[in-house]
């Protein structure tokens, strides 16, 4: 048992995919970045409230997610070549990302793999009994389901 009262090789299973997902999430911070700094033309104030907000919620989930991961005993990924490594999400790229259209699908699809992600590590933590990490999942998966919301309904504007 870990300092938590939860079986250490389960909690060792939950770190790897709580850095899996951390990784993940930092490849989010540099896309939702990336697509703030490039907003331009007529919905640029729309835009830039809706990436501002994403990109400073993702910050403190970084964190959450990182100490989680500490609290359970395991170690943090730190290096950005294993963020990318690690991550599944795509990457901003300004010739492939160049209207406000295609960055928004760009967070979007982020959005989306980072659910699926959530959701399968939320099973596993449920099938390990770590409410902790149920408890921090299930609250990003309800930000994510938000922001998905909110974005598609902008572009259905």
């Amino acid at each position: 048992m870990n300092i938590l009262g939860l079986d250490i090789n389960k909690s060792e299973d939950i770190c790897k995919d709580l850095n899996i997902l951390l990784c993940n999430f930092h490849v989010y911070y540099y896309n939702l970045k990336y697509s703030y700094w490039n907003i331009k033309g007529e919905n640029y104030f729309d835009l830039y409230k809706i990436f501002d907000n994403l990109y400073k919620q993702v910050d403190k989930d970084i964190d959450i997610i990182a100490t989680r991961i500490l609290m359970l005993e395991g170690s943090v990924l730190k290096i950005f070549q294993e963020y990318t490594k690690f991550s599944s999400l795509p990457i901003y790229n300004e010739n492939t990302h160049k209207s406000i259209i295609d960055l928004v699908n760009l967070i979007i699809s982020c959005i989306k793999i980072l659910l699926r992600l959530e959701r399968l590590l939320l099973i596993k933590s449920d099938n390990f009994k770590d409410e902790g990490t149920n408890h921090i999942i299930s609250r990003l998966i309800y930000k994510k389901e938000k922001n998905i919301w909110i974005l598609n309904r902008w572009l259905l504007r």
